[in-house]
Formats: C-alpha cells, structure tokens, sequence
C-alpha cells in the first residue's frame, strides 16, 4: 500500500492549522485554503449539484461529512480523499471521482451514503478501508486493476448483488463483505489472505477459487460464518491453513473437501455440523468416520459423525478445541484408551450428552470441556486426571454425581457452577488449594467433603452456595480468604481447626457459627464476621446472554469462554 501516514498527514485539517484565519470561499461558502489547493469544509453545503473548485488537490478529513448534496463532481487533479470527506451525506446518489490523479482514498470516505447507488473507483487506487460501509444502496461498484487490500469497504452494502474482485487483489479481511447482498464470489488467483471477509452473507450461494498463484494462503477466522445459503466451495491447492470458525454456522454446505496443501485446521467451533461430510485430500489430515485426525492420527480436530454414540479411535491422544462442539445428537461417547488430554470446549453445548466412558490414560481437563451438557448425569473420572481447568462442568444442570479422582490437587474456578442437581461433592485428599469462586453460586451443593490436606481457602471460593449445610473445616488448614463462604445461610460450623493462620475479611459473614466458635472468630479474625466491601458490579448471566445479541458483545465474551 501507498504511504498511508503521509496521505493522512496531507488530508488531515490540523495540518492546516491556521485555516480559519487564512481561507477563501467559493459562493455556496465552501472553504479552501488560501492557496485554493486543498477543500477544507462543505459541511453546511445545501445543494442539487457541487462541482469542486478545479485546482484543489486534496479533500480534507470530513470536509463534506453530513453535507446535503444530491451530485459530486471531483475535477482532474485531485490527488487523495481524507477519511470519511464524504461520510454521512444522506442524499449523495452520483459521485464522479478523477480517473487520472486520484491515488489516495481514506478510512470510510464514503461511509453511510445511503442513496449512492454506484461509483467507479480509479486506476491507482490500491487499497480500500471502510470506504463504502453502511452504504445500503450501492449496486454497482467498478474496482481498479491496482487494488490489493480489501478492508471493511463493503461491510452493510446489502444492495450489492455482484462485484468483480480484480486480478492483483491479495488481502480481503475485517468484515470486508459483511451483510453484503453478494449471491456469487469469483476470487482473483492473487489471494493470499481472507480474514473475516464474508461472514453475515447471508445469500451468498457459492465462492469459486481459481489456480492460486501463492502456495501460502490462509483463510482466516470466521471469513465464511454465517453464510447461510452457500451451498458449494471449492478450495484449490495452496491453501495452507483455515483457522477457527472459518465455515461457522453455514447450515447449507454440506461437503468440505480440504486441498492437499492445507497443513493447518483450527477450530470449528460454531460450525454446522448437521448431514455435513469432510474430505481430505491432504497428507497432513486423515478422515475415519466423518472425524478429521491428524495424519498420525493421535489428535481428533473435529467431529461431523451425528451418530448417537461415538468411539474416538485408540489412537487419539488429544481432543482439539470445540472438537464436538454442538453436536447436539450425541447420547453417549466412549473416548479411547490412549486419550490424555481434552481440549478447551470439546463437548460445549452438547446437549444431549448422557453419558462419558473415559480413558484410563486422562491427565487433563481444559476450561469449559463440558459446559452446557444439560442432559450429563454422572461423571466418574480416572484417577489419572491431573488438571481440570475453570468451568469444566459448568451449566451441566443434570449432573448429579462428579467423582473426581485422587491425583487431583487443585479445585478451580467454577468446575461445577449452576449443576442444579449436583448437591454432593467430594474433595480428593490431595487437593491443597480451593482457588477463588472455586464454587461460587452453586446454589444447590448441600454438603462438600473438604480433603485432609487443604491449606487454602480462596476469595469467594463457596460465596452464595445457599443450600450448603455440611461442611467440616480440616486440622492443618492455614488460610481462609475473603468472603470465603459469603452469605452461606444454611451453613454451620462448629469447629475451628488451631491451624488457621488468617481469616480474611468477611469470611464467615451470613454463616451461622456455634456460640463458641463465634467467641473465638471475634477474637482472632474479627474481620471475618464484617459485611466487608461491596461486589464489583455484576451482570446475571442470562441477562448478559439477552444483550449479547448484539453481535460486538458477543464476539467478545466467545473470545473470554473459549
């Protein structure tokens, strides 16, 4: 691309600093600088027709932003369009751009011209970033034989049924396409790279790709979600690597051959995996049962087998992220013997999961694995697992039993938050530390079997477990952190072991403690019993799911779950 940081520099109105004392008119009271070369604002404009002053070389930054204007002519001679110079004119339909001098056009030059219907952009133009977003009327648009990068420029032009992306063409990324009305898309062999590109054509029927001329080209996250309608693809040879949720929520596509390049596959999480087929021709990925495996086949990347019962191979040693996420007619899964780790979100949302047989060989549990699998009653685990990460088995809300095993000496965050019918817990004797909101709102746990070696009790760890009634603090526990067992009503404890070193503020507030412990926790931690500090603000996470429609808000909190 051009020198963007001096065309920004040129087009900028601070580098005309002294343009309010130094200014000519023209009669409909536009101001350009005194040497007539650069328009500075036509803000205020009210007009059918406005032919730029010929001589003007630059268009600055929003100089016509929000203008009433019908008919723009830009004579010959200028060089480069500041960002957003034409954004917001409402009434702006014709736009005629110089075909010889332009070589410049900024950030969303043209953003939200509602009513212009069609523009041809110049040969020199080689780079377009959020220039015609929000443009809803736009048609038709002609692109130059010396663009390269695609940027934003046609996000929410839901008008625009059919573009030619020329030869040369070799980035088009964030949300380049977004929301367009694109029913067809014949990609230029020069792509290299599409990062988000296409995601929200929601009538987008069909991508072909023609013989690459890279050997390295990557499609990137979510450049094909929630492409609803595309029916087919074809992806050539050299294509290297498709990263996560590439195809997410493309419910129509049905087959996905993977070139013979492609070395990396990320995640699919989001993908639609219903009467969906995978076809490798790749030595690097291996195909059995409609599950693609690594060519060594010891990692499982993705599952479209809509069986009810699943065998993962022997061979696996490895489930990737959202592996099975979503595969919502799985019943029952029997993970393989040589299985030791399971990847973050492998079994998310998997809502009819009933039951698990695991691998004798399991040393890990990643963050949120099991979340959302509503239907999981019972889960014993191997005595192998070593690491169960955050929200493992969260919003499992038909678990009733969570064997854990005894190689386990960390509780973290949340492993078992809104298990409704989870009310029985026991902690292995190797567990020494209950990490902060271990089990914060576990509102149904009655009764938790602390191990004998625990020795720290972290921030919040059981705060707001209302119906926890049972619980025995252990001889050689040291520390209890803040707002430990924080409005715990139904608790009562009796003992207090020696070895408690501190009890931190607010610790037992809400929990009812025996006449003389009580006398005891005044005298040796009485911060313990104060109502301590506020809770930061909260957001009830259902409530945060009802505004997570909104689509910047979503992408966001996927980011932190996943």
């Amino acid at each position: 691309m051009r020198n963007r940081e001096y065309y920004q520099k040129l087009t900028d109105k601070s580098t005309y600093s002294n343009w309010p004392f130094h200014r000519s008119f023209d009669e409909y009271g536009v101001a350009y600088s005194s040497d007539g070369k650069v328009l500075l604002d036509a803000s205020h404009i009210e007009a059918e027709y406005y032919s730029i002053r010929e001589g003007t070389e630059v268009i600055a930054s929003y100089a016509f932003d929000e203008a009433s204007v019908r008919s723009i002519i830009v004579p010959e001679g200028v060089v480069a369009l500041g960002e957003n110079a034409f954004a917001n004119m409402r009434d702006l339909e014709e736009v005629s751009l110089p075909q010889n001098s332009l070589t410049y056009i900024g950030d969303c030059a043209f953003y939200s011209c509602e009513k212009l219907k069609r523009v041809a952009v110049p040969e020199g133009i080689d780079a377009l970033v959020g220039t015609f977003q929000a443009c809803s009327q736009l048609e038709d648009v002609a692109l130059p034989n010396s663009l390269r990068f695609i940027d934003s420029a046609f996000c929410e032009c839901y008008a625009l049924e059919n573009i030619l992306i020329p030869e040369g063409v070799e980035e088009i990324k964030n949300e380049a396409f977004e929301y367009s009305g694109l029913r067809h898309v014949k990609l230029p062999s020069t792509i290299r790279l599409l990062d988000s590109a296409f995601s929200f054509c929601r009538v987008l029927e069909s991508v072909s790709w023609p013989i690459l001329q890279s050997s390295d080209v990557v499609i990137g996250n979510a450049s094909f979600s929630f492409c609803e309608n595309l029916q087919s693809i074809e992806l050539p040879d050299g294509i290297t690597e498709i990263q996560e949720c590439a195809f997410g929520s493309c419910s129509v596509l049905r087959e996905i051959v993977l070139p013979r390049s492609l070395k990396k596959f990320g995640s699919p999480q989001h993908w639609s995996r219903k009467d969906k087929h995978i076809i490798s021709l790749s030595g690097e990925f291996v195909v059995k049962d409609n599950m693609l495996l690594n060519k060594d086949e010891t990692v499982l990347i993705t599952c479209f087998n809509q069986n009810d019962s699943i065998q993962v191979p022997d061979s696996v040693e490895y489930i990737g992220r959202a592996a099975f996420a979503g595969c919502d007619k799985l019943v029952h899964i029997s993970l393989g013997q040589n299985l030791k780790s399971i990847g973050l979100g492998a079994f998310s949302n998997c809502f009819n999961l009933r039951s698990i047989e695991f691998s004798s060989r399991l040393e890990e549990i990643k963050m949120n694995a099991f979340i959302y699998c509503q239907s999981l009653v019972e889960v014993v685990l191997p005595e192998s697992v070593q690491v169960i990460e955050p929200e493992a088995f969260c919003h499992c809300l038909s678990l009733e039993k969570l064997a854990l095993s005894r190689s386990l000496k960390k509780i973290e965050k949340r492993i078992v938050s809104y298990c409704g019918k989870l009310k029985y817990l026991e902690l292995p004797d190797e567990v020494h530390v209950i990490t902060d909101q271990a089990f914060e709102r576990n509102e149904f746990l009655e009764e938790i079997a602390l191990s004998k070696d625990l020795e720290i009790i972290g921030k919040e760890a059981f705060s707001k477990c209302y119906s926890l009634e049972r619980l025995r603090l252990n001889d050689g526990l040291k520390r209890i952190k803040c707002r430990a067992f924080y409005n715990c009503y139904s608790l009562c404890i009796d003992y207090l072991p020696a070895s408690l070193e501190v009890v931190e503020e607010a610790a037992f507030y809400g929990v009812q403690l025996s006449e003389e412990i009580r006398s005891e926790v005044e005298v040796r931690f009485p911060l313990a019993l104060s109502p301590g500090q506020q809770y930061e603000a909260e957001v009830d996470f259902d409530s945060f799911m009802d505004l997570a429609q909104n689509k910047y808000i979503r992408q966001n909190y996927e980011m932190l779950v996943t």
